[in-house]
């Protein structure tokens, strides 16, 4: 049996993925030049009737992940 994510893309994952300014619009694809009201992985199967063949997975920065949620202060846990 296959894993469902296996067989398409996540957006959220994409490196070509981006969130838009527009509210009747709120997703975007950089790599074909479109926005949509639901995630573009979604609209390419739905109008090509293919998986998005353009899906580059982001690349996780490890070190500025852990930077972002490195604790800034300690919190007294006892007062």
């Amino acid at each position: 049996m296959t894993d469902v994510k296996e067989n398409r893309p996540d957006c959220w994952s994409c490196a070509f993925f981006s969130i838009t300014w527009d509210p009747k619009f709120p997703y975007g694809c950089d790599l074909m030049g479109f926005k949509s009201k639901i995630t573009p992985c979604l609209d390419v199967v739905r109008f090509d009737g293919k998986r998005c063949l353009g899906y580059v997975e982001k690349e996780v920065h490890m070190i500025r992940m852990t930077q972002k949620f490195k604790r800034k202060r300690k919190v007294n846990f006892l007062a």
